[in-house]
């Protein structure tokens, strides 16, 4: 759909609404160019959203008004691209569309009006927009899915390798410096490139190993001390590296466990290297030189934070041509997974007093906003920042009411919900919770033919999202796998890189200690329970596992309902 403050141009430009739109998502694109506006358009359309391009600055302060867009971009080019920036404050997020890579916009629109995405490339005015088609897909999904986290969402996708390196202490910053370095002389990159990466992964796992961590109090462990000094972390400070390729470009990521970083942060690091009139190609000097280095080798840099939990820095490199790492794309993403940044405002309100051209009014009356309503499209999901009104719990007898599902159980507790238990995933859940008072964290495994699925958690699993997408073959050589065919519980440690990868996830540390319960119901393998973590001075004796596996496994029996029932009657 196409918005211009002129009846003439709305009536010539109808929109175009479809009914089977996958998200019912409408993107509001603020642009003159209306070659741009189309290939965009079609790129944001193609991911399941409704797009309005607005070539005038009145129309698009309308939609915004009416609360009719869930999402604004923004062409620096355009009309009176501040005002438009200015009406979205509150109403949508907004994300700044730049095509001549002029590193004021970014001081302009970052550090003065507090934007948090500047997507630019600069090159032939011809082909920018086609440069961005894809950035500006993800960022708008990233956006309105409120999925942040993971350099997936930043390469192709299907058959591409990504590696992984675990930094544990200042001393592992080299080596995987080097690491990320080969791996970009093994794709072919030159020297200019290599320097590149070299340079960012360096810069961004510094930060990690000295910024980040923080004590119980809150404040910084180690920002004090000089970087020349290799303190050793501990295992909850462990830094996670991550990187992949598709032969163009590489993306870097780096996450702490912290989520320290604030986006106040980065823009008073760009206002004091760009404040001064400092480019991007000039070496800068004084405060925030990492953040500026970093920036200026990038095609984009993403800062993801879940505040107080984690912060996700990905790096995208050109790996091309010397030119392009010189000239980069500075690109600048903030993405902050917290409930003050996420919009408010009633989507569907469209005030009568709102004063738009006939036709468009119309449009918006009769077709925008019904079908924001319609039930047909499939829900964006979002994680809840509210907690639901709870619902009337039932009279129980003082004392009968079971603990929270977050505690952790003695044996005997655990075997009492056993016999409670209506349905097998609360009888696993009850002994995942008992796992986790000798183990940091415990994750059950469903059996589906010859596959291992993870389906329930309980403690504190370092990474639960990464666990479930990993599926493990019942037959493969992963030390859980392998451990489920035996008839009784065993222990062990980790031995193989898939091994570390789960016991990392599941307890944040590669080499922690496991153990595997293997869950038959009538001798079928039905479950494989996994805890990982060993807590200090804290044991489970055998003969008291050998009682909860044996009472679980009797639960599952009676409530499974994969097993016929026998009825019995006497005559």
């Amino acid at each position: 759909m196409w918005a211009s403050n002129e009846a003439a141009d709305a009536q010539a430009a109808r929109p175009v609404l479809l009914d089977h739109l996958m998200l019912g998502k409408t993107i509001l694109l603020h642009t003159n160019d209306k070659l741009g506006g189309r290939r965009l358009s079609g790129h944001l359309r193609a991911a399941g959203n409704e797009v309005v391009v607005s070539d005038g600055a009145n129309a698009a302060r309308d939609l915004l008004a009416a609360h009719a867009v869930d999402l604004v971009f923004v062409d620096v080019a355009a009309p009176q691209p501040h005002e438009v920036v200015a009406a979205a404050r509150g109403c949508a997020p907004v994300v700044v569309l730049s095509t001549a890579g002029d590193p004021h916009v970014m001081l302009d629109f970052v550090c003065e009006q507090e934007v948090e995405h500047v997507l630019a490339r600069s090159g032939d005015i011809g082909d920018s927009f086609d440069q961005l088609a894809r950035e500006v897909v993800v960022t708008a999904e990233k956006i309105l899915r409120g999925d942040l986290f993971g350099i997936e969402k930043y390469l192709p996708g299907f058959g591409l390798e990504i590696s992984s390196f675990e930094v544990r202490s200042a001393a592992d910053r080299d080596d995987v410096v080097e690491c990320v370095g080969e791996h970009a002389a093994w794709l072919g990159a030159g020297s200019e490139a290599r320097r590149a990466v070299a340079a960012v992964v360096d810069e961004l796992v510094t930060n990690a190993i000295y910024d980040a961590p923080r004590g119980p109090d809150g404040q910084p462990r180690y920002a004090a001390l000089d970087r020349r000094e290799k303190v050793k972390l501990d295992p909850w400070e462990h830094v996670t590296v991550r990187w992949g390729s598709d032969g163009d470009f590489v993306a870097i990521s780096v996450s702490d466990g912290f989520g320290s970083l604030r986006p106040e942060h980065v823009r008073a690091g760009l206002r004091r290297c760009l404040g001064e009139g400092d480019q991007i190609e000039h070496k800068p000097g004084g405060a925030g030189l990492g953040l500026y280095t970093t920036l200026s080798y990038c095609s984009q840099l993403v800062v993801n934070i879940e505040p107080g939990a984690r912060t996700e820095m990905i790096a995208v490199i050109d790996l091309r041509r010397g030119q392009a790492v010189r000239r980069g794309g500075r690109s600048l993403h903030l993405f902050t997974d917290d409930a003050r940044t996420r919009t408010c405002a009633d989507g569907d309100a469209v005030p009568a007093s709102i004063e738009v051209s006939p036709s468009m009014l119309v449009e918006l009356r009769d077709h925008l906003v019904p079908a924001r309503r319609a039930s047909a499209v499939v829900p964006l999901v979002r994680r809840r920042t509210t907690a639901p009104p709870a619902a009337a719990a039932p009279t129980r007898a003082r004392g009968s009411n079971p603990p929270p599902m977050a505690d952790a159980i003695d044996a005997g507790t655990a075997c009492g919900l056993f016999h409670g238990a209506i349905d097998p995933e609360r009888a696993v859940q009850a002994a995942l919770r008992f796992l986790t008072r000798p183990y940091q964290g415990a994750v059950a495994y469903s059996v589906d033919g010859d596959r291992l699925d993870a389906t329930l958690y309980a403690g504190r699993v370092r990474d639960w999202a990464m666990l479930r997408k990993l599926h493990l073959l019942a037959s493969g050589p992963a030390a859980i796998a392998v451990l489920a065919r035996e008839p009784r519980a065993q222990a062990f440690e980790p031995g193989s890189p898939l091994d570390y990868r789960i016991a990392l996830w599941t307890a944040g540390v590669s080499e922690a200690a496991g153990l595997v319960i293997p869950i038959r119901v009538a001798g079928n393998l039905r479950w494989v329970l996994y805890a990982a973590g060993p807590m200090p001075d804290a044991t489970i004796p055998p003969a008291t596992l050998v009682e909860v596996h044996r009472e679980l496994e009797h639960s599952l029996l009676r409530v499974d309902s994969d097993e016929p029932e026998i009825e019995v009657r006497w005559g």
